[in-house]
């Protein structure tokens, strides 16, 4: 499959991508491969699975500068109301030490749902899950490093072992297992579609 994954064919799935995110997926493509993402198809499914997760490859730290109308979209048990959403709106660290601060493995009552927010291009979430993947203690070579984001990715479609149920076709049960529900299914979806349109099928 060597030769596959071009500048040209990833920039058809996310013409908008950081020419830095871009060009750490092309060049270290054979990795993908040694991973497991080894076969057209999977190649496609791996990429739907990344474009929600990083805003079609234009970011690898989770946007926390949510207006309260969103906020109650994202998550709906936490702002059940505007007025508790507003005092959250476009406050990043203290959004996410809210959302994220009593879960994941995160230690109430300090900075962890910040230190821990969605990072990398799996967007690796929480103390737990961050310890998981080996950053817990170097939390911003997530968001800082393409490479580590990137690598970090195919970790983690190895540990769920993403082949299988991309070899089935079955994203949504593949959403399911990369973000723990639906969040995100359709825009994986449209994802795919490109991405087959690329020739990742």
């Amino acid at each position: 499959m060597t030769g596959i994954m071009t500048t040209e064919r990833l920039r058809q799935v996310f013409p908008s991508a950081r020419t830095d995110l871009a060009k750490v997926i092309v060049d270290y493509w054979a990795e993908a491969e040694a991973a497991g993402v080894n076969t057209p198809k999977r190649a496609g499914h791996f990429l739907a699975q990344l474009g929600p997760e990083t805003g079609g490859m234009r970011r690898i730290e989770e946007n926390m500068a949510y207006s309260p109308k969103r906020l109650r979209v994202v998550w709906p048990k936490r702002f059940p109301t505007l007025a508790v959403a507003k005092a959250y709106a476009y406050n990043p660290r203290k959004l996410a030490n809210y959302v994220y601060g009593d879960r994941l493995g995160n230690r109430p009552g300090t900075d962890d749902g910040w230190q821990f927010r969605g990072s990398g291009m799996a967007q690796t979430t929480g103390r737990f899950n961050f310890t998981k993947a080996g950053f817990v203690d170097k939390p911003n070579v997530l968001r800082d490093s393409p490479l580590v984001a990137f690598r970090s990715a195919l970790k983690f479609w190895q540990q769920i072992d993403a082949g299988s149920l991309a070899d089935k076709g079955m994203i949504t049960a593949l959403r399911k297992k990369w973000n723990g529900g639906t969040m995100g299914l359709a825009e994986a979806k449209a994802y795919l579609a490109a991405a087959q349109r690329a020739g990742f099928k």
